[in-house]
């Protein structure tokens, strides 16, 4: 099995005191990394665990294509 990497990228920040949009960040099975010289926000952490368990449940064959799941989340912060 491959390892599980994500990348996102902040699209609109609203009113958000941590990130701006254009930051992004980086999502493995291990670890969770914010923008660089940026604090970790918690409540996004916590959103991302439940995320990372959704997208670990992606078939095998997407993620051995590469696919590209381009998708729009949302932070309840």
């Amino acid at each position: 099995m491959q390892s599980f990497k994500a990348k996102f990228e902040i699209i609109e920040a609203s009113n958000c005191p941590l990130y701006q949009t254009g930051e992004g960040f980086l999502l493995t099975e291990k670890a969770f990394s914010p923008p660089d010289k940026k604090g970790t926000c918690l409540i996004l952490v916590r959103e991302m665990t439940e995320l990372l368990f959704a997208l670990l449940t992606e078939t095998e064959e997407e993620m051995r294509n590469g696919r590209d799941l381009a998708k729009i989340y949302s932070c309840s912060g």
